[in-house]
C-alpha cells in the first residue's frame, strides 16, 4: 500500500531547486514518486509517494544533503529552508 505525504518548503524559487529536491528524495528507499510545485514567493508543496511511511528525519536528511552541497545553484546565496 502506498503512502502520500506533502511537505511545505519555503524559499524554493526555480526548477533547479525542484529538480535537486526531487533527485534527493527519490534516493530514499521506497519512494515511488515526487511532485514539486514551485511557489517562489511562498511555501512550495512537495508531495512524496512511497511504499512505506518515511520518517520526517529521513526526509530532512535527504533535503539537507542536497541543500548543503548546492554551491552549483545559480543563486547559491538563496537556499530554501528545510521542509516542515
Amino acid at each position: 500500500m502506498s503512502q502520500t505525504r506533502t511537505y511545505q518548503v519555503r524559499g524554493m524559487t526555480c526548477g533547479h531547486c525542484a529538480g535537486a529536491v526531487t533527485a534527493e528524495l527519490e534516493k530514499l528507499g521506497g519512494v515511488t514518486a515526487v511532485a514539486v510545485e514551485v511557489v517562489p514567493q511562498g511555501d512550495s508543496p512537495v508531495t512524496v509517494t512511497s511504499t512505506a511511511a518515511l520518517t520526517d528525519d529521513a526526509v530532512r536528511a535527504a533535503w539537507r544533503s542536497r541543500v548543503t552541497s548546492s554551491s552549483e545553484h545559480p543563486r547559491s546565496e538563496r537556499r530554501p529552508a528545510p521542509p516542515r
